[in-house]
């Protein structure tokens, strides 16, 4: 239970973490692209506010700068703001100020142009507008000594008396650049054109609109993208998670094993002495069986313990010094010859085909291990009367060590566990082996330690033939 809930809790943050960086990348992209889009656009107001400045022109197209643009030969009609007054009611004209719209509720405070007969006309016919482009009518007024103002045009679009008294009063004491009246919805451009003050007005309801679309569509895309990766990073999480899990049970495992496998010999020592504790009277000579059974217990033990460290000991931990060029065939063949007595004992014919000259770059006594664990690992898994070969070649940059036995082969089922820690293909093979299931893990440590691999495969006359390959020198 509690493995589980540690597992989930991996999981979970796994993804917390992922999802925790989606939503910084995605607040960042839509930040930058509003900061962006509305940075650009407020340039291009600035642009078409100055060229209308400067140009007496009252409609422009955002983006282009237009060229010798001409007054209309009529009025255009006049669209004002909304001050809260009533359509049917115009507003009294302010003294100084020519040409003001009139208040509509609802309307937008800025200056627009009422129909396709405010854009002004070029040579040709009217100025054509851009696939999604936009228009932006800009009033333009002249300040007059008593501080009023006066549009410079008359035939220009212009604001409603009340917002552009309102206007005025906050801009008397402005200085000349571009800026914004937040309250009354416009865009104000001031500046000394032909020896005379004028401010220019552009409507910016509509770009704030435009901002505000673009970001709700932006956070809605946002939004529909962080749900697709929450759904990936989930998937992903318990992807990237199974080797964690894999190795906690394997983990779990081999802490079981291990302790039962040091249990198995305590207990038989504790037996033992309390056999010898219950007769003080008797002589070591008659406890004879005991001390005996006690001391090969305790040898297994001592076996045991230093697989263990050898396999919680990775090889980058030993000393640099230790490693080197290694004859590979010499302790093949030096091993191969150990074995010999044990391979005769058992009636076991060893043979072996070794090539010389194979080094190896390896730590030696590693080395040693890993040959020597799969040449007893044969003899001791060989049928009585079987056979035994081992055999050592080079091929390309590779040095290639078969050990093969005859004997019982291993079950298909127990292949993919083969190389784990403390696992036995015959579970009822145990503690007359003299083995704790350890031996192949270390040879596989060993073999991937030196950059090289090993398998098990079925050979022809043979039950069984582990292979190992090895970077040569």
């Amino acid at each position: 239970m509690k493995k589980t809930k540690v597992l989930r809790r991996l999981h979970q943050k796994f993804v917390a973490a992922a999802m925790t960086m989606v939503t910084i990348m995605l607040a960042f992209i839509i930040v930058a692209v509003g900061f962006i889009y509305h940075d650009q656009f407020e340039r291009n107001v600035q642009r078409s506010m100055k060229t209308a400045l400067s140009e007496n022109s009252f409609v422009m197209e955002l983006g282009r700068l237009p060229k010798g643009m001409e007054s209309p030969d009529t009025h255009p009609a006049e669209q004002g703001g909304n001050n809260g007054s009533d359509s049917t009611e115009s507003t009294p004209p302010i003294p100084g100020i020519k040409e003001m719209g009139t208040d509509t509720p609802g309307a937008s405070p800025a200056v627009q142009p009422s129909g396709p007969e405010d854009i002004p006309e070029q040579e040709g016919g009217l100025l054509e507008r851009a696939q999604g482009s936009m228009f932006l009518p800009v009033a333009v007024y002249r300040v007059l000594d008593d501080g009023t103002l006066e549009l410079v045009a008359e035939n220009s679009v212009s604001i409603s008396g009340n917002v552009a008294k309102r206007a005025m009063t906050e801009l008397s004491d402005a200085d000349a650049g571009f800026g914004k009246l937040h309250d009354l919805g416009l865009y104000y451009m001031k500046g000394h054109v032909h020896g005379e003050t004028r401010i220019a007005f552009a409507d910016k309801t509509d770009v704030d609109s435009n901002f505000r679309n673009l970001m709700v569509l932006l956070i809605a895309a946002a939004l529909g993208a962080w749900l697709v990766f929450f759904l990936a990073s989930f998937f992903l999480a318990r992807w990237a998670t199974k080797p964690v899990v894999r190795a906690w049970r394997q983990q779990s495992r081999f802490i079981a094993d291990a302790s039962h496998e040091l249990k198995t010999p305590l207990a038989v020592i504790l037996a033992n002495n309390s056999i010898l504790l219950s007769h003080p009277d008797k002589t070591i000579s008659e406890h004879r069986q005991w001390v005996e059974s006690t001391q090969a217990e305790a040898e297994m033990m001592e076996t045991l313990i230093s697989d263990l460290l050898f396999l919680a000991k990775p090889d980058s931990d030993q000393d640099s010094k230790l490693y080197g060029d290694i004859d590979l065939s010499e302790i093949v063949a030096t091993n191969a010859l150990q074995f010999e007595s044990v391979a005769f004992e058992r009636h076991i014919d060893l043979d072996s085909n070794i090539a010389e000259g194979i080094i190896v770059h390896a730590n030696g006594s590693r080395l040693q291990r890993l040959v020597g664990t799969l040449i007893d690992n044969a003899c001791k898994y060989a049928n009585e009367g079987g056979h035994v070969d081992i055999s050592l070649y080079r091929r390309g940059h590779e040095a290639v060590l078969h050990v093969s036995n005859t004997g019982n082969p291993i079950a298909s089922e127990d292949l993919p566990n083969i190389f784990d820690r403390f696992y036995r293909a015959d579970k009822a093979r145990s503690r007359d082996s003299k083995g704790y299931g350890l031996g192949l893990s270390i040879a596989k440590e060993v073999a991937e330690e030196l950059g090289g691999t090993i398998s098990v495969t079925e050979r022809a006359g043979f039950a069984t033939t582990f292979t190992v390959r090895i970077p040569s020198a």
